[in-house]
């Protein structure tokens, strides 16, 4: 680690240490001054009439409102980093690179919990892997871990994974209203490179991304791009694709793009959308910032459009977002608020998105390689049936009951009669 993250722990430590003894020192203070002012006042017989020392009422009321001062910063301070939950799920032979500044970040919360996982399954011959049984089993003891801390503190979740297994963590979790997101520390800083909360109000200055459509071939089968960060590239994708949603900035001149190299370098960013507050694009011509609430929201209303579009057919995602922006888009497929219409239009995919959801990951170990798709959560179908919707482009229930009947798929509703 650089020693710069060094002396940013220090500098926290001592801020927290400081901060500590303050609390004691004025408290103890206040007592003292407070038992003065009680002799004071009451009636001695033995004694002259009590007199008034105002110096003594103003240094009290001087050192208590220093200890309500120093109490509500204490709060806010816990309230903002409280608990930092740090998930981990790589693959195994990958370095966590990000340890060492958790390591780090601990002084800077009220108490710091890991959830850690490796990744171990490979990719078959049809370039599918599935890791729905780990993450089910991740995302149980992340929420275990969470039910047990203290609510009155923030949940400050910081994840380390790929975005696939970061939408079916983030699905299945419990999001408590003081819940912030912490995106994976660099090296060389103490702080996130990005905290914020699924309410933020993206300030003024935030650019929102457009979704373009356009159909490909007369597949039923449908594809969303989200690129939002600097690594813009996507691989070929062999398989049958029929419409495109492609979340992106739109161009400078037109508004909407032309081609790729109409596309604006994009960045996302927090609440003042400083340039040295933007981690995900290093390069000097940064044209534009999304919040992470904007991109979490457009994302979602890509996916929710290719479910409701196209509703016979399977929907391949291949994202380029934050790790904390993937995992809110998780959370928000399965917010209650955000599947109204859904029900409202009965689409089987709407209400359980993930019996068509089918997200693309390039290969880690070679990246040359097509993308794989990624079961990664239990209400997604099992392999062969993926492996037929990639050859067919479509979703044929009838066919697919009967490759169900011989694989541990999930129960009938991804199959209804």
């Amino acid at each position: 680690m650089a020693s710069s993250s060094f002396k940013a722990t220090r500098r926290s430590a001592w801020y927290t240490l400081v901060q500590n003894v303050g609390l004691i020192l004025l408290a103890t203070l206040a007592s003292a001054l407070l038992a003065l002012l009680i002799e004071d006042a009451i009636p001695n017989p033995d004694a002259p009439s009590p007199a008034v020392v105002w110096a003594r009422v103003a240094a009290t009321a001087f050192v208590l409102a220093a200890l309500g001062l120093v109490i509500m910063l204490r709060r806010r301070r816990w309230q903002a980093r409280g608990t930092l939950f740090y998930i981990r799920y790589l693959d195994e032979w990958m370095e966590d690179s990000h340890l060492d500044q958790f390591q780090g970040a601990r002084d800077n919360h009220l108490d710091a919990r890991v959830v850690a996982g490796w990744m171990s399954a490979r990719p078959d011959r049809s370039r599918l892997i599935d890791v729905a049984d780990d993450l089910a089993e991740l995302g149980n003891r992340l929420q275990l871990t969470m039910n047990e801390d203290d609510i009155s503190t923030a949940f400050n979740l910081a994840p380390n994974m790929l975005y696939p297994m970061a939408l079916s963590v983030g699905y299945d979790l419990y999001m408590w209203p003081e819940a912030r997101f912490e995106e994976a520390l660099r090296q060389g800083d103490l702080q996130p490179r990005l905290s914020w909360r699924i309410d933020d109000t993206p300030p003024a200055g935030s650019t929102e991304p457009v979704i373009a459509d356009s159909m490909i071939t007369e597949a039923r089968s449908s594809l969303v791009t989200v690129r939002l960060t600097h690594e813009r590239d996507t691989k070929p994708i062999n398989w049958p694709i029929g419409r495109h949603y492609d979340v992106r900035v739109p161009s400078v001149t037109t508004g909407r793009r032309a081609d790729d190299k109409d596309i604006r370098p994009v960045s996302i960013s927090g609440d003042d959308l400083k340039p040295h507050q933007i981690p995900f694009n290093a390069s000097a011509g940064l044209s534009a910032v999304v919040h992470p609430t904007v991109a979490a929201r457009v994302t979602v209303e890509a996916i929710r459009r290719a479910l409701h579009e196209r509703p016979n057919g399977p929907v391949y995602l291949f994202l380029r977002l934050p790790k904390t922006v993937a995992l809110a888009v998780g959370w928000q497929l399965a917010n209650p608020s955000q599947r109204t219409v859904c029900k409202e239009l009965g689409h089987d995919g709407c209400r359980s998105p993930w019996t068509r959801l089918m997200p693309l990951m390039i290969d880690q170990v070679d990246r040359t390689a097509s993308p794989m798709v990624c079961r990664v959560h239990r209400a997604q179908p099992c392999l062969p049936v993926l492996e037929r919707r990639m050859r067919t482009g479509e979703v044929d229930y009838v066919m697919e009951r009967k490759l169900h009947n011989g694989c541990d798929c999930p129960d009938g509703r991804t199959y209804p009669k």
